[in-house]
């Protein structure tokens, strides 16, 4: 594939139209190419028309202006998104930034005798953004240059008369611009600014710490040499920035996990289990971002190691390997070590079956307990079978044995049936010993089929005997209990 990734039009400091800049490309034979103008994307929906026109795969670019220790350089996104606010925020404080920088450099040119500096090199942009380009082309048509080398030299860098210093934003905020506008952030033409290679070297590790994805290695200036360095540093640089993000956590993106932060600050600053043990579904919210974090971060790390077939090999064994051994280790999975083991209940393979015991319980449920919307009931939680979930009348035990205590926002009944008193009186309890132990949504550590929380424990098991007391059984087998309320119980 033939691919031409940074290009401008005179949306910006180019010659030629956006159309124009697309045929080339065609007629160069590119597959892939990108309009890339100076802090404006004005010029890609007239480059979209043309490139549709050709068959030629076009790709949303901008090259913005940042500083990076002090210093202006450019960052080129790819595959953004046109209409994002941040972005085109972003980019209108640049513009404003270039039309002040132009006056500046009219007025300082006009101090040096040359006069109408501004109006010339609007000329030459043809009402578009004012780039140094523009008044170095109008230096070099009015004779004061021979070329753009000694333009810059004489006239637009440090204290010379067009020496203009811009405050441009910081790179890593350029950065987030383009990432969330959904592209890719690239420093752009590193051999071009005025830095030893030991001061490149440093801005592409600052930039890719900064979660920047890569730099031009080739680009229409480019020398062999600066090629094969260039290649060099983006295997290298990829190469120690993996190295140090191995761990779990830089395996994420943290833009997923944005949506989940409210959710995630509760788990980590709560001490109680249910808001951040693994195995509760208070932290079930969790789950979805935790994985779009970890496959967008994942691309990110394989990218890093693609650069060369062997550490590629490298990177997939040790993932794989990871993930099964993660799987094996965490997960109810048939491959996980939990799925046959009896240590915890719902991870086990039989919470998956249906056994006879399941059968028995539901049909018990259906002879026993009418369907009718008047009949209230109290169920042990994790009984939330269908059948009893579906009742306007549905209580968590103990709520509806005859405890006042007891009575709050977790019943589903209508307090007028009983007089508007706030006692809810359960027409029926269902209970089972051989589950999780729960009073409302308190559960005990259960580990092989007990209770390893004694005071808990003690708590339902005097709660079972007071229920016994107050209603009848009408069904006991296996550990599972169905009780009625008698009529003079209420």
């Amino acid at each position: 594939m033939k691919a031409d990734l940074h290009n401008h039009s005179y949306y910006s400091d180019g010659l030629l139209s956006p159309s124009e800049v697309v045929r080339l490309a065609s007629k160069a034979g590119c597959d892939l190419f990108s309009l890339t103008d100076h802090d404006t994307t004005d010029g890609i929906a007239e480059a979209k028309i043309e490139s549709d026109k050709l068959g030629l795969k076009l790709v949303n670019g901008v090259e913005i202006s940042a500083f990076w220790r002090n210093m202006a350089i450019h960052i080129v996104g790819l595959g953004i998104d046109l209409d994002n606010d941040m972005l085109q925020t972003g980019l209108e404080f640049n513009k404003v930034l270039r039309k002040e920088r132009a006056e500046k450099i009219a007025l300082g040119l006009r101090r040096s005798g040359i006069k109408d500096a501004l109006e010339k090199a609007q000329n030459l942009s043809g009402g578009h953004m004012l780039t140094r380009t523009h008044f170095a082309q109008m230096l070099i048509q009015e004779g004061y240059c021979k070329d753009m080398k000694s333009v810059f030299r004489r006239y637009m860098t440090g204290k010379k008369p067009g020496g203009v210093r811009v405050e441009w934003r910081n790179f890593d905020e350029v950065i987030n611009w383009i990432q969330f506008a959904g592209g890719r952030a690239f420093i752009a033409h590193p051999f071009r600014y005025r830095m030893t290679h030991t001061k490149i070297k440093n801005m592409i590790k600052d930039f890719k710490e900064a979660s920047g994805d890569g730099f031009e290695v080739v680009n229409a200036n480019s020398s062999e040499e600066e090629i094969s360095i260039g290649n060099h540093w983006s295997e290298v640089y990829d190469l120690l920035a993996s190295c140090g993000s191995l761990g779990f956590v830089p395996l994420f993106s943290y833009r997923p996990l944005l949506v989940a932060a409210p959710i995630l600050f509760v788990s980590l600053l709560s001490q109680n289990p249910n808001y951040y043990g693994l195995g509760h579904h208070y932290t079930a919210g969790l789950i979805a971002p935790f994985i779009f974090s970890f496959i967008y971060g994942l691309e990110k790390v394989v990218s890093f190691f693609c650069k060369t077939e062997r550490r590629g090999s490298v990177f997939f064994v040790v993932l794989i390997l990871g993930l099964l051994m993660s799987n094996i280790v965490l997960s109810p999975s048939p491959i996980g070590r939990l799925f046959w083991s009896e240590k915890i209940w719902n991870y086990n393979y039989n919470a998956y079956l249906l056994t006879d015991r399941t059968a028995m319980i539901k049909q018990a449920i259906d002879q026993i307990i009418p369907i009718n919307d008047s009949i209230s009931i109290s169920v042990q939680n994790t009984l939330n079978w269908e059948p009893l979930a579906l009742r306007n009348c549905f209580l968590v035990f103990p709520q509806g044995v005859g405890v006042i205590g007891y009575q709050n926002d977790y019943d589903r009944c209508n307090n007028e049936k009983n007089g508007g008193d706030g006692l809810i009186m359960a027409d029926y309890v269902v209970l089972d010993i051989k589950r999780p132990w729960f009073l409302l949504d308190k559960g005990c550590d259960w580990l092989y089929g007990k209770c390893t929380d004694n005071k808990l424990a003690k708590e339902y098991l005097e709660w079972v005997e007071k229920t016994r007391k107050i209603m009848q059984v009408v069904f006991e087998r296996d550990g599972f209990i169905i009780l009625q309320r008698n009529n003079n119980s209420r």
